[in-house]
C-alpha cells in the first residue's frame, strides 16, 4: 500500500484484509506474507485518481466502497469485477463520500460531504437520498444493538429511530 494513503480496513470471508486508499485503488493484503493485489476502482465521469475511503462487505459476500466521484462500487471478491451505482440521479452535485456502514438488516447507509445521507439497497441496487437530518456534513455512522444509527455531523449528534424513522439532534447548546 503506497505509503500514507490507507483509510479503512475490513476482512472478508476468506480472511483477506482490503484497504481503502486515496488513491484510486483498494488493496487486498492476502494471506501469505507480502500478497497484495490492486484493484483499481473504474471511475466513470471521473479521469483523475479517485479518493476511497471506506470499504465493507455485504451480507452475500460482495465488497462495496464508496469513491469521490464514481459513487457506489460492487466488486465480487473471488472475480475482482466491478459493477459501478451511479448516485447521479439522487445527487445534484459532486459526490464526496465520508461514511458507510452496512446495517444489520442489509441497507448501507452512506454519508456525504454537503450532500446528507443516501441509503443503497443492494438487492435492488437504488440508492435514495434520507431526508431529515439537520446537517449534511456526515462525518460517522454507527448502528447500535437495536438498530438505530447514530451519525456524527459537524453540527453535533443525530441519533435515528429505526422503528419511527425519526432523526433527533443533539448540539452543544443542549449539552451534548
Amino acid at each position: 500500500i503506497p505509503s500514507g494513503m490507507g483509510y479503512d480496513l475490513m476482512e472478508d470471508a476468506s480472511g483477506r484484509i482490503w484497504a481503502g486508499t486515496n488513491s484510486g485503488s483498494l488493496y487486498i493484503l492476502g494471506n501469505n506474507p507480502g500478497e497484495t493485489t490492486e484493484v483499481h476502482i473504474e471511475a466513470e465521469y471521473i479521469t483523475t485518481s479517485t479518493l476511497s475511503p471506506e470499504v465493507a462487505t455485504l451480507a452475500d459476500g460482495r465488497i462495496v466502497t464508496i469513491s469521490l466521484g464514481t459513487g457506489i462500487t460492487l466488486i465480487n471478491p473471488t472475480t475482482l469485477q466491478q459493477t459501478n451505482i451511479p448516485t447521479t440521479n439522487v445527487l445534484d452535485d459532486m459526490f464526496i463520500p465520508t461514511a458507510l456502514r452496512v446495517r444489520s438488516n442489509g441497507e448501507v447507509w452512506i454519508g456525504t460531504r454537503g450532500q446528507g445521507l443516501l441509503v443503497f439497497n443492494p438487492k435492488d441496487e437504488s440508492v435514495r437520498l434520507k431526508e431529515g437530518i439537520h446537517c449534511k456534513e456526515i462525518m460517522e455512522i454507527v448502528e447500535v444493538e437495536s438498530g438505530d444509527l447514530w451519525i456524527s455531523t459537524m453540527e453535533g449528534l443525530t441519533h435515528w429511530d429505526h422503528t419511527s424513522d425519526k432523526f433527533h439532534n443533539y448540539f452543544a447548546s443542549n449539552g451534548t
